[in-house]
């Protein structure tokens, strides 16, 4: 959008900044991800002018009923389970047809390509942030409106979507701060300043996800290495090849992330907090990988050079042999076809190097050469000059 509209008075650019459609991923992820957005803004503003976020919520997934339309869904979506909660009584009464849903009956026509709908009197809303057996969706989503909000104060404004939701607390702006996400006024929270101060820093590591198929691992590394020592990583398996995997994942994102990299690699590596992460020796985090953070390093992943072996003498006697046959059938070769004329070329054995191909004295790369050329009759309003006689071309 730089230089468009460039010069007009009264204009802006209305940007819908959601996290809904994100690929699955820890909280650390989407965390960054909402900062990221920070530098986004200011260079949309750099290059075309006022920028205002239209449009944001705080889901984290695309399990909200009727989100990819009504009683449909996009291909693909949802990525995760969803959560199915009792679905609300129908706000413009009780005799209105079909509602509440029948709890005896599954989705109901129409039917469209995907399915997003009321199911034996259930409705699917976001999923729940959990860690272990406890929930922390309050204090995820806390954290996240706030990081949302340092990150679009570097707009023009932006603006919550939904004011109002009957179900979806992360799509519902009155919902969300009756839970305490977001507070009663974004003037006197100084948290909201320094939100995004670990994600400035990057004070992650972006690492191989565990527990995942071997192929997802490598097609990850080899975007992340841009196809190159392709050969190396297919014969990468088990723990080597997964701190291999951290160590390219984490030096291409900690080189990358102020440039929009992210940490994901098609679902191959997740962020992780550097004080949940080993780093060698002391108390580990239950969060933190298998395998150490140490193994971590922001030095690019080359393939190992193979080390030289040695040649053994029955090798060296073997190429001796082979070059001694291979110049008895030289020279028997030329003894037979000698004297055959034009049609068997002539070989000549020679020890002497061959010598150099040398000019002539006085050789000169362009020759000149006079060509005679007829007079030319002047075109219809070109002007009135005749070709010269004798014209001197090179060749």
């Amino acid at each position: 959008w730089g230089g468009f509209m460039a010069g007009c008075p009264d204009i802006a650019m209305d940007t819908h900044i959601y996290q809904a459609w994100n690929n699955p991923a820890n909280k650390e992820a989407f965390f960054t991800n909402a900062c990221e957005q920070k530098a986004r803004i200011i260079e949309m503003e750099r290059v075309f002018g006022p920028v205002v976020v239209g449009e944001f919520s705080l889901a984290t997934d695309n399990c909200a009923m009727w989100l990819n339309g009504f009683n449909d869904n996009l291909p693909g979506y949802p990525k995760l389970p969803c959560k199915f909660v009792q679905c609300p009584k129908p706000y413009m009464g009780s005799d209105q047809p079909g509602a509440p849903p029948d709890p005896t009956k599954p989705i109901q026509q129409p039917y469209g390509t995907g399915t997003s709908g009321p199911s034996f009197g259930l409705c699917p809303v976001d999923i729940d942030w959990v860690d272990g057996d406890e929930d922390v969706t309050d204090d995820v989503m806390t954290a996240l409106a706030a990081k949302k909000f340092h990150a679009f104060e570097t707009g023009h404004g932006y603006y919550f979507w939904n004011f109002r939701s009957e179900l979806e607390p992360q799509w519902s702006f009155l919902k969300a701060r009756k839970r305490g996400w977001i507070p009663e006024s974004l003037q006197d929270v100084e948290t909201i300043s320094s939100a995004c101060e670990k994600e400035d820093k990057g004070l992650y590591y972006c690492l191989a996800r565990r527990g995942i198929f071997e192929i997802t691992l490598k097609n990850g590394m080899l975007y992340a290495t841009h196809g190159e020592n392709a050969t190396w990583i297919q014969g990468l398996h088990g723990d080597t090849l997964v701190q291999a995997a951290d160590r390219i994942f984490n030096n291409y994102w900690q080189t990358n992330r102020d440039l929009g990299g992210t940490c994901d690699f098609g679902g191959a590596a997740e962020l992780h907090p550097m004080h949940n992460v080993s780093q060698g020796g002391g108390n580990e985090s239950t969060t933190q990988p298998k395998s150490p953070a140490a193994s971590v390093s922001v030095v690019s992943e080359s393939a190992p050079e193979s080390p030289r072996t040695p040649l053994s003498v029955t090798t060296i006697l073997f190429c001796i042999l082979l070059a001694a046959l291979v110049a008895a059938g030289a020279r028997r070769f030329l003894q037979r076809n000698k004297g055959l004329g034009h049609s068997t070329p002539s070989l000549e054995l020679s020890s002497a190097w061959p010598q150099p191909r040398m000019r002539a004295s006085g050789y000169s790369p362009v020759a000149t050469t006079s060509v005679e050329l007829p007079q030319t009759a002047r075109r219809s309003g070109a002007p009135n000059k005749l070709m010269p006689a004798s014209y001197q071309t090179q060749v």
